[in-house]
């Protein structure tokens, strides 16, 4: 739980908001959403910036993953 929060944060300090945690057929992922300050204001079209970046097969490894993903940016 703890890691997922700070997932949560560091996702949040790059311009993400985390979205959702979902587990489909091909594995975890992370439903992202990016801040993007050139789109209307929200409630216009702010589903078009939901993205999933890569799905992992594992809980952890997803958790894993993302905190690597993010920390290159």
């Amino acid at each position: 739980m703890e890691e997922l929060l700070e997932l949560q944060k560091l996702g949040t300090e790059k311009g993400y908001i985390l979205y959702d945690i979902s587990y489909r057929r091909a594995g975890w992922g992370v439903l992202w959403h990016k801040e993007n300050s050139n789109r209307p204001p929200p409630g216009y079209g702010w589903h078009n910036d939901l993205v999933v970046y890569k799905y992992y097969p594992t809980l952890q490894e997803m958790v894993e993953g993302e905190m690597s993903r993010l920390q290159e940016l």
